[in-house]
């Protein structure tokens, strides 16, 4: 019989090969098993790490509530750096300065229910603010006509204002609602006139010292006609018929 020849060369070859992929699988296998378990490594390695730092973090706070529990305020005064503490001094401060700043803006600022006058008489009386009377009576620039007590220590003095274009620049707010107090403000009688195109002055008595006899008088402003002349009213007596 003649040998085959050609079919052993085949059968090793297939044979070869195969040997081939189950060793490529086997090294694929090797390398899924070593990446799963360095997943598994990584993922207890972290549990444990997180495990340890809760545990960390509870007995840092056990340990502060026994301090605070047992009398712990020397330790936690003495924690407080000098640095720090000029810190927070310092930040306190400045709250402190910041309130009574908001304080007193909101002591000279105030809303419009505040306004000295209604706005039904603000056609004649948009504002008011009082001059000293003896600055008032002795100014210069004025020459009423009318006889000055020297040394008398008068009144000060009120001067309205029909618009608010009439009060002085600086002096608006004031005028309308009153100095921080809610006090009709004062100011000089250069100050007070200084955007009056117009004046009109009406002297009353000096009080104590008036000639005639003392009356409870009462002193009217009305929109009207202009007129130059006071109108003076009397409540007369009862008289005895009998």
């Amino acid at each position: 019989d003649v040998p085959n020849i050609f079919s052993t060369p085949a059968s090793h070859s297939s044979s070869s090969q195969t040997r081939r992929r189950k060793m490529a699988w086997s090294h694929k296998a090797k390398s899924i098993v070593v990446l799963i378990t360095l997943i598994k490594i990584s993922a207890i390695s972290f549990y444990v790490g997180y495990i340890n730092a809760v545990n960390e973090t509870l007995n840092n706070n056990l340990s502060v509530t026994n301090n605070l529990n047992g009398g712990g305020d020397a330790d936690c005064a003495t924690s407080i750096t000098p640095s720090l503490q000029l810190r927070i001094d310092a930040r306190l401060m400045e709250a402190r300065t910041r309130m009574e700043e908001v304080d007193n803006n909101s002591e000279s600022h105030n809303t419009d229910t505040a306004k000295l006058f209604p706005d039904t008489v603000k056609s004649y009386a948009a504002g008011i603010l009082s001059v000293s009377g003896k600055e008032f009576l002795s100014d210069p620039n004025y020459d009423f006509g009318v006889p000055f007590k020297h040394g008398y220590d008068y009144a000060d003095a009120l001067i309205l204002y029909n618009s608010e274009q009439a009060i002085p620049d600086s002096l608006r707010h004031d005028a309308s609602h009153g100095d921080k107090h809610g006090h009709i403000a004062k100011t000089s009688v250069s100050t007070a006139l200084s955007n009056c195109d117009a004046m009109n002055v009406i002297f009353l008595p000096l009080g104590h010292t008036q000639t005639r006899p003392p009356m409870n008088d009462c002193y009217t402003i009305v929109g009207d006609y202009e007129d130059y002349h006071i109108n003076r009213w009397f409540r007369m007596p009862n008289f005895d018929t009998t």
